[in-house]
């Protein structure tokens, strides 16, 4: 009788952890969590690509873009500005590359679905007098509803766009916002960048 309630106690327990497993691994692998994870991914390229901004004010070239798109809860911000390359010696390529972050409609999504998008970042070795334009073109994630960026020089007044042609700085603060859709489900991003790291 003992050895009976022993396997039956060691069966239950087993049926019990691979239950538990099966479900460990189901919710993981779930559409939401890993939409989750790819906003995460893509939130975190354009922080670490922010926060290595270059710029020098008597550089002409270098140019640090934030354009607003759109209005409301709908907003597609086009951001272009130079950064340093962290690897770039061990890769052999240049130290300063440009690089924008922009959203393009989602050719795999129903209309009826509601709008959705592709968050792209633009890399282009060159850094020429036509900002924004050339380079290559690599999507970071899909299912993307909205993304905005605004802009501080102190963390109390923002700033919807930015221009460094005009006023020759770069902000010290951008806060990074991304809604993306996960089956019917909204979920939102922000992230804050103090870019600079790499101010000359």
């Amino acid at each position: 009788m003992i050895i009976v309630v022993l396997l039956g106690g060691v069966l239950f327990s087993m049926m019990v952890g691979v239950s538990f497993g099966l479900t460990e691994i189901t919710t993981l692998a779930s559409p939401s969590s890993q939409a989750k994870a790819d906003g995460f991914l893509a939130l975190e390229n354009m922080r670490a690509s922010l926060d290595q901004t270059f710029f020098q004010r008597d550089i002409k070239r270098l140019v640090f873009l934030g354009k607003r798109g759109g209005g409301g809860e709908t907003r597609s911000d086009i951001l272009t500005f130079a950064c340093v390359h962290p690897n770039a010696d061990a890769m052999g390529v240049p130290a300063v590359r440009e690089v924008s972050y922009y959203l393009e409609p989602d050719p795999d999504v129903d209309p009826g679905e509601g709008k959705s998008y592709i968050l792209i970042r633009r890399e282009d070795e060159m850094i020429d007098e036509q900002p924004g334009q050339g380079g290559n073109h690599y999507p970071l994630v899909g299912g993307v509803v909205a993304r905005k960026f605004r802009y501080s020089l102190n963390g109390k007044d923002w700033k919807d766009e930015w221009d460094s042609s005009k006023i020759r700085r770069i902000p010290r603060m951008i806060q990074i916002q991304m809604r993306d859709r996960a089956g019917n489900r909204i979920m939102r991003f922000e992230t804050m960048s103090r870019p600079g790291l790499y101010i000359r």
